[in-house]
């Protein structure tokens, strides 16, 4: 019992500053443990539940969250898409078990414990139109709107109508021309700049 305590002491400590996520390194080097013993003692705070396995190598502590632990599996991608579309107010609808990301490199998706996390590709030289919050980068209204229009022309369905609920009032019209020549394929830039003018045109 004395072990259980000062491991969750020691957590508990640690918490705030790795935003409630730990990687197994974390973990040894905060326990000061290695190979069995390490792991005897993270199942050990499993069963506690003082522990959530979240994938392979990474895990919470209570109030974790699915951006949190995007930011731990690929610190420079940014969360984008339908998941900033709904924290910008710009659809009504927010998708709680599901965190759209970007990053360099090739997709991957995680199912963890509260939902799942997809991690859409891009090339290293858009990236661009985000900010950090804390730990988390995050997309502004126009870089997430831009990504949504993205892949949804690559075949990604969503769960709300892009053509009729999303609300593209606090676009700046010119910050989202500036965004859209940043990107090559001109299919896309044609879609981009009619589908902002005409839903400009049906919300006025």
């Amino acid at each position: 019992m004395k072990g259980i305590i000062s491991d969750m002491r020691l957590l508990q400590s640690h918490a705030p500053a790795m935003d409630r996520i730990f990687r197994i390194g974390d973990l040894a080097i905060l326990l000061q443990a290695e190979g069995k013993t390490l792991h005897d003692r993270i199942a050990r705070l499993i069963d506690n539940q003082l522990l959530v396995s979240i994938c392979r190598g990474l895990y919470g502590t209570e109030g974790w969250t699915l951006e949190s632990a995007s930011a731990r599996l690929y610190p420079e991608s940014f969360v984008s898409g339908p998941s900033m579309l709904a924290e910008h107010l710009m659809i009504g609808t927010v998708p709680t078990q599901q965190l759209f990301c970007i990053k360099t490199g090739l997709p991957r998706s995680f199912d963890t414990p509260h939902g799942q996390i997809e991690f859409h590709s891009i090339q290293p030289k858009q990236l661009f139109g985000y900010a950090r919050q804390g730990l988390v980068n995050k997309a502004n209204p126009e870089r997430a709107l831009l990504d949504t229009l993205y892949y949804h022309l690559r075949g990604e369905k969503f769960f709300f109508d892009l053509f009729s609920d999303v609300n593209i009032s606090t676009i700046d019209a010119k910050l989202f021309a500036q965004y859209v020549a940043k990107f090559r394929n001109p299919k896309f830039k044609a879609f981009a700049h009619d589908y902002y003018r005409t839903r400009s045109q049906n919300n006025g």
